[in-house]
Order: C-alpha cells, then sequence, then structure tokens
C-alpha cells in the first residue's frame, strides 16, 4: 500500500483459469509435456475504491492464498462437496504480485497476469489421470477454492495459527495504532468456499475461460472519525488546536477466531484502541483531522456507552457517546446487527448457515448493537469548548455478491398447525395490529399496541378463503416474535374493521389462539393464547371473542284477573355506561360515564341488544311501561339468574361474551322475573325476582 490514509472501502476478485497450451504465456510443463497449466489472473473490482492498491493496481508484493482442493459434487446447491485426497493432497497456495504493468488486454478489466506461484501450478496437480476415482476430468469431478487468506504484510497479527484443513485462524489488531503501516497490516482479507469448477480448455480464439472466481473481501471493521472545531476554537489565538490530540476507540474487539469457508467469527477481547492520527488541515478558522483504525466485528456498541474518547483538543477532552443519531437506519444503524438477534455478517452465504440474511432497511427499536465485518464506520465530531455536537454517516465496503438476492429460511417456520377457523363472508374484515415483542414488555402491551404503525386492515376472500391485509405486513427479520390484535365491528350481519365501543355495536376482538403444530423440522410446537409469534410462512391464528354482552327482555302476564294488557308496552333501562374504551391487549373494555336514558322506551321486546360490559350500580332501573300509562319498575342488579342446578345469585354485572336473558312477568298486584345467562347461542333458562311497581 502506498497511501492508507483513504482507507476506503474494496475487495479483489482473484480468477484462476485453465488455458490451452497456445493461449499460455511462456507456459511451464511438467517432463513429460502432458499436465495442463492453471494460468492465474488477479483482479481488483473496478467499482470499488482499494485501501490495498493504488490506482486500483495490486502493490508489488501482496501475497494472496487460497486453499485448492479435487472435490466430488452433485452440482446441486446443497450437494456435499467431498475433498478427494486419496491421491493428491488439497494444498495452500501462495500467489505473489511482481508489480508489473498491466497488458492492453488486462486494462479493460483491470487485471493483471504478473503473478507467480512457487514451482507453478497445474489441474493434474491435483489428480492421477490414471484413476477414474481421482481423475478432475472424470464428471462428477470439480476443482475448488475452499477459502482464502490474504494478510496484507501482517503476519505478525495472526495469533493461532491458521489450521490448512479446516480454515480457521486467529488474528489480533493491535490497541496502538499509531501509523498507517500498523493500520494496513490488520486490515485482514478472506475469501469463502467457493462454486467448484470442472476442467475444462479454455477457447483460444475468444479468450474466454474457465476457472475459479476467488472474491476477496474485508474481514475487519474501519472506523474513521473526523475531528472538527467550532464554538469557542479560535485559530488566532491558538493556530494548531489538534496538534497534541489523540483519539481512542472505547472497548472495541481486538481478537477475532475466523473461519473463512462459511465467512463465521466471533470476536472478543474489547480494548482501548489508539487510532492513527493524519494531517491536520484548517480553513476559515477551523481545524479538521481525520482519525482511523481497524477493529474487530461484533464489538458491542450499546446507547449511553463511551464509543470513543478525544484527549487535548486545546485542552479540553471529550467523551463521544453512542446516541440514536448514531444507530438510527439511516446513519450506522441499517450495517449494525442488534445484540439480541443471530449476528448477520453482512455477507453472501450459502443456504442452511445461519448467517446471510437480508436485514430490513429499519432495524428494531433496542439499545445494543454489534459492528459487522467490511463495513467502514464514519462519524463526523463537531467539538464546541461547550457541548459535543454528532453526526454520523457510513460508507460500505461492497463485494461482488452485493446484489445477490438470497431466500431466508426462517428458524421456527411453521408448516401444519391444528386449528379451526370460523365461518365468514365475502369482504368481512377487521382491523389487524402487530407489534414487535423487542419494543415492549408483556406488561406495557395495551398502550404500545395502541400507538403501534404495523397495522392492517384485513378483508376476506371468499372464494380463496383467505385474508389480504391492506398494506401487507412483513415479518421484520427471521428472528423478532410478533404480537398479534384484532378488532372489528359486526353491522348488518357483515364485519367490518370499525372498532367504535358504543351500545347497539357488536364489537369482535381477537387474540393469536392457543395452537399447536409442527415445524419445518418436523418437530412439535405448542403456542399459548395471546402469546408473541416467532417468523412463519405459515398462517397465524386469531381466535375472535365478543367484547360485549347482549340482553334480551320480553313481557309475560297471567291469565284470570290478575292479567295486565302488553300491547304496546314499552321498557326502558336507567343510569348505564352506553360507550367505552377496548384495550388491544385482553379485548376488556372500559366503560366511560353513566347514560341517565341509557335504553329509552323502546317497544317489548328487546332482541339481542348489544351493551357494554360493566358492573350495574344501585341506581340502574328497568321500567315498564304499559299503554294505560301503569308503570312498572325493578332494581336492576337485584334481579336472581337461575341455572340448571336450580337459583342462582343477582345479576350484578355484565361481563363480556354473555347473553342475557330477562324474561318478565307482569300481573296486577305482582311481577315476576325469570334471568338466563348464555354464552352467546340461544338456550333457554329460567329464573324470578320480585320488583316493585307504581
Amino acid at each position: 500500500m502506498k497511501n492508507a490514509k483513504t482507507l476506503m472501502p474494496a475487495l479483489m476478485a482473484l480468477t484462476i483459469a485453465s488455458c490451452a497450451d497456445n493461449d499460455i504465456k511462456d507456459p511451464t510443463l511438467s517432463d513429460d509435456g502432458k499436465k495442463t497449466p492453471l494460468v492465474v489472473t488477479a483482479a481488483i473490482d473496478g467499482n470499488a475504491v482499494s485501501t490495498r492498491a493504488k490506482d486500483k493496481e495490486f502493490e508489488k508484493g501482496d501475497k494472496l492464498t487460497a486453499y485448492i482442493r479435487h472435490v466430488t459434487w452433485d452440482g446441486t446447491e446443497d450437494g456435499a462437496r467431498n475433498s478427494v485426497t486419496a491421491d493428491k493432497a488439497p494444498r495452500l497456495v501462495t500467489f505473489t504480485y511482481n508489480g508489473g504493468d498491466l497488458t492492453e488486454k488486462d486494462k479493460n478489466t483491470n487485471a493483471t497476469t504478473d503473478l507467480t506461484v512457487d514451482g507453478g501450478l497445474y489441474w493434474d496437480d491435483f489428480s492421477n489421470s490414471q484413476s477414474a476415482a481421482t481423475d478432475l476430468r472424470t464428471a462428477g469431478h470439480y476443482l475448488q477454492s475452499y477459502y482464502g487468506y490474504c494478510y496484507n504484510g501482517g503476519e505478525t497479527n495472526i495469533t493461532t495459527t491458521l489450521s490448512e484443513a479446516d480454515g480457521t485462524l486467529g488474528w489480533t489488531v493491535p490497541a496502538e495504532q499509531a501509523t498507517t503501516d500498523i493500520v494496513k497490516h490488520a486490515d485482514l482479507l478472506w475469501s469463502g468456499e467457493q462454486t467448484p469448477v470442472a476442467y475444462a480448455h479454455s477457447n483460444a480464439v475468444t479468450g474466454e475461460r474457465s476457472g475459479l472466481s476467488l472474491p476477496y473481501t474485508h474481514a475487519m471493521s474501519e472506523v474513521t472519525i473526523i475531528i472538527k472545531t467550532s464554538n469557542g476554537f479560535d485559530l488566532t489565538e491558538n493556530a494548531e488546536p489538534l496538534k497534541n490530540t489523540v483519539v481512542k476507540l472505547n472497548n472495541w474487539n481486538t481478537v477475532a477466531d475466523l473461519s473463512a469457508p462459511d465467512k463465521t467469527m466471533t470476536g472478543s477481547a474489547p480494548k482501548q484502541i489508539t487510532m492513527c492520527k493524519g494531517e491536520v488541515s484548517t480553513t476559515d478558522n477551523t481545524a479538521q483531522c481525520t482519525y482511523i483504525a481497524m477493529t474487530v466485528p461484533q464489538t458491542n456498541l450499546s446507547i449511553g456507552n463511551t464509543l470513543a474518547q478525544i484527549i487535548d483538543a486545546d485542552g479540553n477532552n471529550y467523551d463521544i457517546k453512542v446516541t440514536e443519531a448514531i444507530v438510527k437506519a439511516t446513519a450506522w444503524g441499517s450495517q449494525l446487527d442488534d445484540e439480541t438477534e443471530g449476528i448477520d455478517h453482512g455477507t453472501a452465504q450459502s443456504k442452511g448457515t445461519s448467517f446471510g440474511t437480508t436485514r430490513a432497511a429499519e432495524i428494531p427499536h433496542g439499545t445494543g448493537y454489534k459492528t459487522r465485518p467490511g463495513v467502514h464506520y464514519t462519524l463526523t465530531v463537531t467539538l464546541n469548548k461547550v457541548k459535543v455536537n454528532v453526526e454520523a454517516s457510513i460508507s460500505t465496503w461492497t463485494d461482488v455478491y452485493a446484489a445477490t438476492s438470497a431466500t431466508t429460511d426462517f428458524e421456527n417456520d411453521v408448516v401444519a398447525f391444528s386449528f379451526t377457523d370460523g365461518t365468514f363472508s365475502q369482504s368481512d374484515a377487521f382491523t389487524l395490529y402487530a407489534l414487535n415483542s423487542k419494543v415492549v414488555t408483556a406488561d406495557g402491551l395495551s398502550a404500545a399496541l395502541a400507538a403501534t404503525t404495523m397495522r392492517s386492515t384485513a378483508t376476506y376472500d371468499a372464494e380463496t378463503k383467505k385474508w389480504d391485509c391492506t398494506p401487507v405486513l412483513y415479518w421484520p427479520n427471521g428472528n423478532d416474535a410478533l404480537y398479534f390484535r384484532a378488532v372489528a365491528t359486526l353491522k348488518d350481519g357483515a364485519y367490518n374493521a370499525e372498532s367504535s365501543v358504543a351500545q347497539g355495536n357488536d364489537i369482535v376482538w381477537a387474540t393469536t389462539a392457543k395452537h399447536s403444530g409442527t415445524d419445518v423440522t418436523g418437530a412439535d410446537f405448542s403456542y399459548e393464547a395471546g402469546e408473541a409469534i416467532k417468523p412463519r410462512t405459515g398462517q397465524i391464528p386469531l381466535q375472535m371473542e365478543h367484547a360485549m354482552s347482549r340482553i334480551s327482555m320480553s313481557l309475560e302476564t297471567v291469565t284470570g284477573d290478575a292479567a295486565v294488557n302488553l300491547a304496546g308496552a314499552k321498557i326502558s333501562i336507567t343510569n348505564l355506561a352506553t360507550t367505552g374504551n377496548i384495550d388491544l391487549a385482553t379485548g376488556f373494555i372500559t366503560p366511560a360515564g353513566t347514560v341517565t336514558d341509557a335504553i329509552d322506551a323502546m317497544t317489548a321486546p328487546i332482541e339481542k341488544l348489544c351493551v357494554v360490559p360493566q358492573t350495574l350500580a344501585d341506581n340502574a332501573v328497568i321500567r315498564i311501561t304499559l299503554a294505560d300509562g301503569t308503570t312498572y319498575k325493578a332494581q336492576l342488579n337485584l334481579c336472581t339468574a337461575t341455572t340448571a342446578e336450580g337459583t342462582g345469585g343477582k345479576i350484578t354485572e355484565w361481563l363480556r361474551g354473555k347473553h342475557y336473558k330477562y324474561v318478565i312477568t307482569l300481573q296486577k298486584e305482582a311481577v315476576t322475573l325469570r334471568v338466563m345467562i348464555k354464552d352467546w347461542t340461544d338456550t333457554s333458562g329460567s329464573g324470578n325476582a320480585n320488583l316493585e311497581w307504581d
């Protein structure tokens, strides 16, 4: 590297191609002249700015390693790649760039063929052409780069020797990174397991080559902090306010245990890292300086903790705290991982690994986050003598797989469950509420559901027997569990997406049902009612319940002289709550204030009137007015219920989902009342109560 001060994102692609003899520059053949040589072409991505090359060319002396092996493979994505070691074992190959000029042909691809391999490199180095079981030219046999590393001159940073068979390596970045060379040597590159390539000669006419493609990407995280002076810093009094300024990262990981084949690692040993200081520039009474450092990914960044310390800026010291502004999605957030999730290293991975998932643009709310490999975190800090203003930006190290899509397999996906849904009609609808369980505790569920922005109108399609949501709701990722609740109002025999709690409305509330089933692995699972549901491709079962109470009142009389004329009789009830508010978490309704004439002079009988669940006060009175003006009345909470077992207690409250049927018997000198309670379906019952009359 000629200049490491910029240290911007980069990657390299290394191509190893098989070529016909007449398409090889000065080929070196074996003694028998029958082995096909491998010509090595190394290329730097033309769309990336490299920290390891000047003008997008390799630096002389760069060494790229690749562990090349002969494998058998069925050619399918999930097919096993079995190393063939019976004859010629895999080996770690080192390529050295000699610093020559690019050829005219290579300039079109920013590539160079000026690479040296000790002892040459041949297809037959990995095969025995005399045995079909170990011959690369036999169907089902391939050549593959299992992994690769580029130490960037930092071999002294290797703390656990490379295990060639499995590609694991221990790497430590220095805590003191005072020079650009130290930063450069800490910048480890890696390459993951590559798709195997079948043996083939190149086309000498067109120059097309069949070979191994090895994209190298950054395994570390780079941090850049730009310090600017502002209010209170007067360069006429002190022309060099940043002359002695030191910036130290606080508790950033320094040790990495890496596995290059599957691009996984663990980070540890957080320490204070002294950053490399660039040149100080001054413009319009403002001083500015850039500081850089390499760090090991998976560093914890918790909101409120100290991210870095600025020491001696014109005699002042500053602590940079991790703030919401730094971790929001438009700053660092889109390239950080929530600490409670499986770590996503931000690299394309093969199917079946726990990494490589595509994250949503907005990271889940939380207080702790982790850094990723291959990301350049940039922070601009404006210093004032009184306070510190922080603004954050990010630039990402790009690899050739950046545009590749991937399918995420939910770990807790549900493919089948036992649940019987209800009967619905075309265009029935309800309002669906969803809430990420990570942002709220169960105790605070009610308020969070009321405020959630994840809500949709679900409409029933009778033809497909499915609910269509507008707008569509998505799982935020493959890990976060969601709470679901729904509310609808039944009017004119149809459900609609309203939730106005008022007398006469049949409010229907839904929560996730208790259910069990089988996940993608075939394992049994179970959920309790109302529990947060983990991501799945299957359906979410909602269990609907009536949130209101229902009453019916009918009049009867006796025969003979005591009979009264019920024609035109009216029933009214005083002092009831007729409105209220529903708790989305529980479905319980809190009544609002009582209304004096709550049910006003309805002609008997009253049939299935929905009322607000509530405790019946002493001043809640049933009033029956006959056509001749005779009035009967009774205190509502003194009515006695009857059950199949006999007479029950007083009916002092109306409960959700219950249907109370009052049968009132009137006669000239006495009144009796039968009350029956039912669970929202017509049943029969009997009872009696004494009423006073006027």
